[in-house]
């Protein structure tokens, strides 16, 4: 490979990836022709105590019932979560939508569950609909108040007990206890319950029906939410994808930002950052192992310098793409929550940072010394915690709420942040250390000047991650004793 074809390579890898992410931020659009369940997607509700749109809200409900954010018909065609959200919310007076009941959305696993419920295993499945479950209602009743009252509780009771958490959540979106809505005309105050919207108006209504009110006046009076419901319900694209256009007008009108802060995460959830850093960091583990296996084949003279420093720098150029991604991601969330500066507020918080920390430092590692340890650490604690928050965000709020003592937008950008520096320069620290050890015991080709080098870099990284930690500990103190009144009771 010529000087010039080495170039070559991190230039394909920069351009694929880019084109990779372009393509992936990209929003949906919904069909001219059908109902515009992308945009309804967006609409702003409150849910968990929080203003999200209702796609977020649809995502963590069918995530939590089913391990998906989507789910298949008996024709195994793909259909989204708020399709199915909106089946769940007409699947009961005044509209009985049969759908919802169809729908194969509930994962039971346990055999001991299934054989209670009279339904055979479905290996790669695992997911049945409420009308399979319903011949054996009374059954279950009785078994999970039975569960219920154990103090011992073994793993049937506690997949029995999962799984009526996860009917009881059908059961809120189907009275339309849940989603708690906006309201247009005063969208700063107390959010009410679907149904609570719907029984004043039916009130309201008959009253004025019984006072001779003309009925097309009263069904114009009818509350957006309601006539979107009632839309969908009758499968009348033209006058679901009218009514919401109007409501999206009113709630702009009389609060733009939450709109559009609503607007923003849903579009968010669909590019979903941190997912496809996952598969950046897998690209960027292979190109460093191709490195690796260059570089020794050229050591015994099979190999070609360009083409390691080709692959060195693809896997270099390739991580500063994934951090870039990563760090917009991080903005974002802080965009969307409302507070700048505020990396962390709950566990899934914590993983994505410290994988952005630990990139951040192999990024650097790999400028000073050019020899595929940084970018593959990287790649490592990148690909690790992206898993890791994948996991923890399963049926997950990852924006939830934070609990009232916590709540303080200074201690949380300094105490929190501080520590968690810390503890991702432990992490990398750790992970050089593997690196030595398995390059010492499974290969032949250890030597003074490589092993001085990963000295240098393990010193470093553990002063600056004792550092962090050091002065994130005693920040942590001082919140505690200015929250509690005690130094250490935290």
């Amino acid at each position: 490979m010529s000087r010039f074809g080495q170039w070559i390579l991190p230039l394909v890898v920069a351009v694929s990836a880019i084109g990779y992410i372009a393509l992936a931020m990209t929003p949906a659009e919904d069909p001219a022709d059908g109902m515009h369940l992308i945009e309804f997607g967006r609409l702003p509700i409150v849910d968990r105590g929080r203003i999200k749109p209702i796609d977020a809200m649809a995502r963590t409900d069918l995530t939590l019932l089913s391990g998906r954010q989507s789910y298949y018909d008996d024709q195994k065609k793909e259909h989204s979560a708020v399709e199915w959200m909106l089946d769940a919310l007409t699947s009961r007076p005044p509209f009985k939508n049969p759908a919802a009941m169809e729908h194969k959305v509930f994962r039971i696993e346990n055999d001991q569950v299934l054989s209670l419920l009279d339904l055979k295993a479905k290996p790669g499945s695992y997911r049945y609909s409420i009308d399979e479950m319903s011949g054996k209602w009374k059954e279950l009743e009785s078994s999970l108040k039975r569960a219920g009252e154990k103090k011992d509780q073994d793993k049937f009771d506690q997949k029995l007990l999962e799984l009526g958490e996860h009917l009881q959540l059908y059961i809120k979106l189907a009275n339309m206890d849940s989603p708690l809505l906006l309201d247009p005309a005063n969208p700063k105050g107390e959010p009410r319950p679907l149904q609570e919207v719907v029984m004043e108006w039916s009130e309201n209504a008959r009253a004025e029906k019984e006072k001779g009110a003309d009925v097309a006046a009263l069904a114009d009076s009818m509350p957006p939410f309601l006539k979107l419901l009632l839309a969908y319900q009758a499968n009348k694209p033209a006058d679901f994808n009218k009514e919401l256009a109007a409501y999206q007008q009113q709630l702009e009108t009389a609060a733009p930002d939450v709109t559009h802060r609503a607007a923003f995460e849903a579009n968010f959830n669909q590019f979903a950052p941190f997912y496809q850093c996952t598969f950046l960091y897998v690209g960027i583990f292979v190109l460093t192992c191709a490195f690796w296996v260059v570089l020794i084949a050229t050591s015994f003279g099979s190999g070609n310098s360009a083409a390691s420093t080709g692959l060195n720098w693809s896997a270099l150029v390739l991580t500063a793409i994934a951090l870039i991604v990563h760090t917009g991601a991080l903005i974002a969330r802080m965009y969307m929550m409302n507070r700048w500066g505020v990396f962390i507020t709950n566990l899934y918080g914590t993983a994505i940072f410290i994988g952005w920390m630990a990139v951040l430092l192999g990024f650097s590692v790999e400028l000073i010394f050019r020899n595929g340890i940084g970018t593959f650490v990287a790649s490592v604690a990148g690909f690790t915690t992206m898993i890791i928050a994948q996991y923890l965000a399963m049926g997950e709020d990852t924006m939830e709420m934070m609990r009232a003592v916590l709540d303080t937008n200074f201690w949380l950008a300094t105490h929190v942040t501080t520590v968690n520096i810390g503890y991702a320069g432990t992490l990398f620290a750790g992970l050089v250390g593997a690196v030595y050890v398995m390059w010492g015991a499974f290969t032949p080709w250890q030597n003074k000047t490589g092993v001085q080098i990963i000295g240098y870099i393990l010193y470093g990284i553990l002063c600056f991650a004792t550092l962090f930690s050091f002065t994130g500990t005693v920040l942590g103190g001082i919140w505690a004793d200015q929250s509690w009144g005690r130094f250490w009771g935290w």
